[in-house]
């Protein structure tokens, strides 16, 4: 009897995969959500003056009745820079050595991920039309609540697209690096600056803590659902195989490794 073990050197298919009829409906399904919606929130009618003049900031619930005192036009302009950098964060990973061959995939992937992260708030608020807590606050200038805008509050766009980003990030760091020590490093800092924009989007005034949770909420399950869709299933390979077969010399013990 003799024991053999063989090592093979085997290419690495890449984590994910791309199927042209769901992204085709992936793509195609959310742009046409976000856009119908759009169209339609466009054309509500503002609120007037005799409108506002009759809320009161008891008209919000008390979890949320916080947010009317606050108002930030700076903080709302630094809100906008979180959410960039929290997608900016894509960007060193799709230039990787490892992810550059895929980088068709990764972009495909990346324009469902930021798709669905808008449309998904624009539909919402399209159904709600919620008030956004400075209609309430009354050392706001009447010309702000008189914006379109005004009825855009649930839920928060910015944090969806931050929180959606900074997921989808270290998932696929996760994905292409699965045994890097960065991983938890890459996690909270990216968290991090998606949860800035969430707050910073509560401190301005534009959005009540509701509005923020779902943002993270909806935004997390989107950068999470997007690669969990695209997994490669041929990935999940044995990469150690045993195998025991008769030999002259009576039985041969064969082990492949394969890295």
């Amino acid at each position: 009897m003799f024991f053999l073990i063989i090592v093979e050197s085997v290419k690495s298919e890449s984590p994910f995969t791309i199927k042209p009829a769901r992204d085709y409906l992936l793509l195609g399904v959310g742009t046409l959500t976000g856009v119908s919606a759009y169209f339609v929130l466009d054309k509500e009618k503002s609120l007037t003056h005799e409108c506002i003049s009759s809320f009161s900031r008891y008209d919000v619930n008390a979890f949320d009745r916080g947010a009317v005192d606050n108002w930030s036009p700076g903080a709302n302009k630094f809100s906008e820079a979180a959410m960039a950098l929290s997608i900016s964060a894509m960007l060193p990973l799709i230039a990787s050595p490892e992810a550059r061959s895929d980088g068709f995939t990764i972009g495909v992937m990346t324009a469902e991920t930021l798709i669905w992260a808008i449309s998904l708030p624009q539909l919402s608020k399209m159904a709600t039309l919620r008030y956004r807590p400075y209609v309430y606050n009354e050392s706001v200038n009447i010309e702000d609540k008189l914006e379109p805008r005004a009825t855009e509050s649930f839920f928060s766009r910015t944090t969806t697209v931050a929180f959606a980003s900074a997921v989808f990030s270290a998932t696929l760091f996760d994905a292409y690096y699965p045994n890097s020590p960065y991983s938890k490093k890459i996690w909270i800092g990216s968290l991090t600056c998606a949860s800035l924009a969430g707050y910073l989007r509560y401190y301005s005034g534009q959005h009540f803590t509701t509005d923020v949770l779902a943002g993270a909420l909806v935004g997390s399950f989107i950068g999470w659902a997007i690669p969990y869709m695209h997994r490669n299933d041929r990935q999940n390979h044995n990469n150690v195989s045993f195998g025991v077969s008769p030999a002259e010399e009576g039985i041969k013990a064969v082990m492949v490794m394969k890295f």
